[in-house]
């Protein structure tokens, strides 16, 4: 049941921050409006490595949501601000720096959780970390006030209720912490390993990031890729628990590569293509898990940071 919970608050995080950023982008040109995004989308990944260590420090694991619910709630109250005073400036990269910091506590605060919960098992990684692309598409589509004010809702509300109801769940997070503080680091080839695990992410961000689409950006297209990048993140859970390690590496490299290379011939290879880079995912976190044992928080936070040198990389042959 905690997975179940803690992908349905993700899938509501994410909505939320993107909600909150289309709100503000009523306010402010063009070129402040791509400043002010780009800052949210750095301080959410690139802090995650750092979030990620205090998470395995912390003896009470639900705080961090508890701060993150903070944050979340105070961007919107700014956001609501600058709409009614009409002012933008600084006030965007306030909104989303905190906006950032909030959805990067909540990410390594539930990855973490899901990894100690599931015993490091494929498919609730690859289920967790699914429903965020779900969460994005909807936000993208149906921002509006009431679906913000809704999200916080629901997501304090949900929060409340799992910290009430998860007492037992707080006591081995927080033995596994105690854990943490006595374990020694990693093998300099662990730390190798863990490299490599991030150029691949890194690499697949890039891929990902690469795929053009035939048709117009639409809503139903915005949806449709959204539930396409969380069906990936599920069957690559799924593959890598059932097919194997070495199965499931050589399926979804050829298959990447194979649909990568028709897509300038037959568009719904793009689609083809979305799904298998997005099955990348779960199969590098939990190796990520397993290298760094004891240490979930840092493992989802050095992959989470890995996935900006591959879309910035497109985003600057795009300009």
């Amino acid at each position: 049941m905690e997975i179940w919970i803690l992908s349905l608050i993700h899938l509501m995080v994410d909505a939320l921050c993107i909600c909150c950023l289309y709100l503000y982008a009523g306010h402010g040109d063009s070129q402040h409006i791509v400043e002010v995004f780009f800052t949210y989308t750095i301080c959410a990944f690139l802090s995650q490595p750092a979030t990620g260590i205090i998470a395995d420090k912390m003896r009470k694991g639900n705080m961090m949501m508890i701060v993150a619910v903070a944050l979340f709630a105070t961007s919107i109250a700014t956001t609501a601000v600058t709409e009614a005073i009409e002012m933008a400036g600084t006030a965007g990269f306030a909104i989303a720096s905190v906006l950032g910091i909030g959805n990067s506590f909540f990410h390594v605060w539930g990855g973490k959780i899901v990894a100690i919960a599931s015993s490091n098992d494929a498919r609730s990684i690859g289920f967790f970390v699914s429903t965020g692309a779900l969460g994005l598409a909807l936000g993208n589509v149906y921002y509006s006030w009431w679906m913000a004010c809704a999200l916080l809702v629901a997501i304090c509300a949900v929060t409340a209720v799992f910290t009430m109801c998860n007492m037992d769940r707080k006591a081995s997070i927080a033995a596994a912490y105690q854990k943490n503080n006595s374990a020694r680091l990693p093998q300099p080839l662990l730390w190798l390993s863990m490299f490599g695990l991030m150029c691949i992410v890194a690499a697949r961000s890039f891929a990902g990031s690469s795929i053009t689409f035939a048709e117009e950006k639409t809503e139903f297209a915005i949806l449709l890729a959204g539930a396409i990048s969380m069906a990936g993140k599920i069957a690559g859970g799924l593959m890598l628990k059932h097919l194997g390690t070495t199965n499931t590496a050589i399926s979804i490299a050829v298959m990447v590569a194979a649909s990568m290379l028709l897509t300038s011939t037959w568009h719904v290879a793009a689609y083809v293509s979305l799904f298998f880079v997005n099955c990348i995912m779960p199969f590098t976190l939990y190796f990520a898990n397993k290298l760094l044992k004891d240490r979930e928080g840092l493992a989802f936070g050095l992959l989470a940071a890995s996935l900006l040198p591959g879309y910035l990389l497109v985003m600057w042959q795009r300009l």
